[in-house]
């Protein structure tokens, strides 16, 4: 188990003093220039406009050092934060031997991490981003929150068809903003607050998912798994997907982007739902994501199904960090698949071939069917889900 490396939040507010002090020594030369001009009687319409000019850049200087100044204390407080963070991530590292508890809570203090490094973002756009950028509302973010006041906020951001789309299946919104969505089904927006399920299981969809068209049909399947589970399922569109199988679906890059925030929402499950049996359902290139997720990140996961995998980064199951009682992988396979001209005997395009013995899976499903979606509603994976949520 490697500690972190801290981030550098206390250097950066030191460097950003320094520039602060440069660029109000800047300022005050150009305001210097300025008065020294006027006195010397320099005048006239270009005369005029030259120092204006440098009295608006003087200004400008001067609210971006407020700006800054803004943001310095914001740091020095993250970096205390993060000293102790890393410091207690160290400790229990070293005791890593001594308790199987270990790793979870050390998941759980990299999760912590993750929110004061959200919450520090947020702070300095506040100070210093005058265009609003549009972000995807992380459950992480609000640990204190009701998940049905929750769902209140993000159902208001939906578009009036997504709403309706949602309500439909009488989803709960866990999530929502730009480029992405996270709906629990198999409860209710009225009901979600008494949730205590024996299992929740977290979809994780891949090309073509981030798609806003491609929402009812996630949705669909969320409930067909979650009926036969008899089980909560979360349909987890938070990363942003492939668009197409080629070229974009080669990238490793989509899945090291949507990695932590997948680890970030399976530990923020655990922390809302300690005694249910977490399960990881991923699908073609949401299995590059999952395994990405417990192989850099750990994964709150007592089983991990990669269906239709094109390949994962990680050579054997003991890469993965899954965080469970007795976590165990289960790899999907379709007979005809298209999916699998993508992987050799042990190799992948996304690294190794999940099917190979050598990749040490605890069970292995070939289904006898063609299509590279037909995973989803296939008797034996409903059968599997219920196995798992009993």
């Amino acid at each position: 188990m490697t500690a972190p490396s801290p981030q550098p939040f206390a250097e950066a507010a030191g460097v950003l003093g320094e520039v602060t002090g440069a660029t109000t020594t800047r300022a005050a030369q150009l305001r210097f220039a300025v008065s020294v001009l006027r006195e010397d009687g320099f005048d006239g319409p270009a005369a005029d406009s030259a120092m204006q000019r440098f009295s608006g850049l003087a200004e400008q200087l001067t609210s971006i050092v407020d700006e800054i100044n803004a943001v310095i204390p914001v740091l020095q407080l993250a970096g205390i934060a993060e000293n102790f963070l890393t410091r207690a991530i160290e400790a229990a590292s070293t005791l890593a031997g001594f308790s199987s508890e270990t790793p979870a809570f050390v998941a759980l203090m990299q999760l912590e991490r993750r929110r004061l490094d959200a919450q520090l973002a947020t702070l300095i756009l506040q100070h210093c981003q005058h265009v609003s950028q549009p972000i995807l509302d992380r459950l992480y973010l609000h640990p204190d929150d009701s998940l049905s006041d929750i769902h209140q906020r993000n159902s208001v951001k939906l578009s009036d068809e997504h709403r309706g789309l949602i309500e439909s299946y009488n989803g709960v919104v866990l999530e929502s903003g730009s480029g992405g969505i996270t709906v629990l089904l198999g409860t209710s927006p009225e009901d979600v607050d008494r949730l205590h399920p024996r299992a929740i299981t977290t979809m994780v969809a891949g090309v073509g998912s981030s798609r806003e068209s491609s929402l009812a049909g996630y949705l669909d399947r969320g409930q067909r798994f979650s009926d036969a589970s008899g089980a909560p399922t979360v349909v987890w569109l938070g990363y942003t997907a492939p668009d197409s199988v080629i070229p974009p679906g080669a990238l490793s890059r989509f899945a090291h982007q949507g990695a932590d925030d997948l680890s970030d929402f399976q530990a923020t499950l655990h922390e809302r739902f300690p005694d249910a049996r977490k399960n990881v359902v991923a699908h073609s290139y949401g299995t590059v994501v999952a395994t990405e997720s417990a192989r850099a990140h750990g994964l709150f996961a007592d089983n991990l199904v990669l269906m239709a995998s094109p390949g994962v980064p990680a050579a054997h199951v003991s890469q993965l960090h899954l965080y469970g009682s007795s976590p165990r992988v289960t790899v999907v396979d379709a007979a005809l698949d298209p999916i699998r001209v993508t992987r050799g005997d042990h190799g992948a395009i996304h690294g190794a071939n999940p099917r190979s013995l050598f990749f040490g899976a605890d069970e292995t499903i070939v289904l006898p069917s063609v299509g590279h979606s037909s995973h989803w509603s296939h008797p034996r994976i409903l059968e599997l889900l219920a196995r798992m949520s009993a």
